[in-house]
């Protein structure tokens, strides 16, 4: 499903990369592989960044991006965490408290 999700982002399909990543975020809270999760939410978040129209979709999208980010940090991925920690400080002016 994430790749399929993949495919409709690079294609410019939005909606329905969303609807995808919820149907797999769905299937994913079956399962104990958590870590599996963080890169929907980031590609969900993505989708969401590209069909963005209101207030509260940009918020939902950053509800998404500091999700991943907060399951990518847990799971010592700190490369990437830290990348996507710099993004959405510089793109939505969240502020982390502690570095």
């Amino acid at each position: 499903m994430q790749y399929f999700g993949e495919c409709l982002y690079k294609n410019g399909k939005c909606e329905e990369c969303i609807q995808i990543c919820d149907e797999a975020l769905q299937e994913l809270t079956r399962t104990s592989k958590v870590e599996n999760r963080a890169w929907i939410f980031l590609l969900r978040a993505k989708a969401r960044e590209g069909s963005v129209k209101t207030e509260e979709q940009k918020r939902q999208c950053l509800k998404d991006y500091l999700t991943a980010y907060h399951i990518l940090s847990f799971y010592e991925e700190t490369e990437k965490s830290g990348a996507l920690r710099a993004f959405i400080g510089e793109n939505y002016g969240w502020e982390f408290l502690a570095e």
